[in-house]
């Protein structure tokens, strides 16, 4: 298991009130409309493939692992739309 911890733009961030990603997640809104995530859940590829569901959306605060990941992958995604 990992401990994801993420901020969600307004709009993706509302979808969590809806539809919690866990039972056990911990979602804080803030004033500017955004939302933080904390929830420990399983280290797998479909969390990456939710995740990046959420396009500019969502920014992985931690682990520091997945955030390197995701800015990797961020990265790629800016060459090729150059």
């Amino acid at each position: 298991p990992i401990k994801l911890e993420a901020k969600f733009d307004a709009i993706s961030g509302f979808h969590l009130t809806e539809t919690p990603i866990s039972e056990t997640q911990k979602l804080t809104s803030h004033k500017d409309g955004s939302y933080h995530l904390k929830v420990t859940l399983h280290d797998t590829s479909q969390l990456r493939w939710w995740l990046l569901g959420f396009g500019s959306g969502v920014e992985v605060l931690g682990p520091s692992s997945l955030r390197k990941e995701f800015k990797e992958i961020s990265n790629k995604l800016g060459t090729i739309y150059k």
